[in-house]
């Protein structure tokens, strides 16, 4: 259970790079090792972290965006 729910977190995290054009959804789906139906869950969440990120404005923003990427 454990391990599941940490590739789940793993492609999330994956998938937050090919919302932000680094890599292909492709290339993040293949990265992850999930399957197409537990992938697609992690992308929509991926989804509303970065468009949440996108909306959040100043400092705590770019610094948690000049971190992570």
């Amino acid at each position: 259970m454990v391990k599941e729910k940490v590739k789940y977190l793993s492609a999330v995290f994956i998938s937050i790079f090919a919302h932000a054009g680094h890599i292909t959804k492709e290339d993040a789906n293949e990265i992850s090792g999930l399957d197409n139906h537990e992938f697609e869950k992690a992308y929509d969440a991926a989804s509303n972290i970065t468009e949440k990120t996108k909306q959040a404005k100043g400092q705590k923003r770019d610094r948690f965006m000049e971190h992570f990427f």
